[in-house]
């Protein structure tokens, strides 16, 4: 049985090369609709290799620019936290501004003043600007409403008529809203036949102070 296997192998090998030389002679012997087809096939293998090529290229072009963005993104915002940081000092320094007596402790007002401008301007260094909302249209993506106020002129009524705190942006994304009051037309000023009135001192969500 041993010496069998050597001639068993042989018989193998000469059985696979047959298969070889086979194969070119069936191409050959094909028809032409049957070479059609294979090229049909091959075709259709090759615009389906070119199309995930094309489509990984895509995809890492899309992952790069996305790294990009991620990393112009980071560093445009990087100092946000410090940022917000700050504001609870400029806050600090508004009160003190508002409750001190113009006629007293002159050089106390000029000196919290000066600071309180020299804090703004380092900021704005970082992209810091503050914004006032007085007067403006309730902007619920802008404004915090704390309340509101009734008000007897109808074009008061949806404005920011009290602003507690300013707002703030960094470059273009918002820091901090203003913290406002808004005016709500009174209640005898309404007509409820007008349509004008009925859309009049519309009810907003106010955020209540712990």
């Amino acid at each position: 049985m041993k010496k069998d296997a050597p001639r068993e192998d042989m018989d193998g090998k000469e059985k696979a090369e047959a298969q070889e030389k086979k194969a070119p002679e069936e191409a050959e012997e094909a028809g032409p609709e049957e070479l059609a087809a294979l090229l049909e096939e091959a075709e259709a293998m090759l615009k389906e290799k070119e199309d995930q090529v094309l489509r990984i290229a895509a995809e890492m072009d899309n992952f790069k620019k996305r790294l990009a963005r991620e990393k112009e993104e980071f560093c445009r915002f990087a100092n946000e936290s410090f940022a917000k940081d700050l504001l609870a000092v400029v806050d600090g320094l508004d009160k003190a501004l508002d409750h001190t007596e113009t006629n007293e402790r002159e050089a106390l007002l000029s000196g919290a003043k000066m600071t309180r401008d020299l804090l703004l301007d380092v900021m704005a260094k970082f992209g810091v600007a503050r914004f006032s909302a007085q007067n403006e249209p309730f902007d619920p993506e802008m404004h915090e409403a704390l309340n509101q106020l009734e008000v007897a002129k109808k074009e008061e009524d949806g404005l920011c008529v009290q602003e507690y705190q300013p707002g703030y942006m960094m470059k273009d994304r918002l820091l901090r809203p203003a913290m406002v009051a808004v005016g709500r037309l009174a209640e005898p000023e309404r007509n409820p036949d007008r349509e004008e009135d009925r859309n009049a001192g519309t009810k907003i969500k106010v955020k209540v102070k712990d």
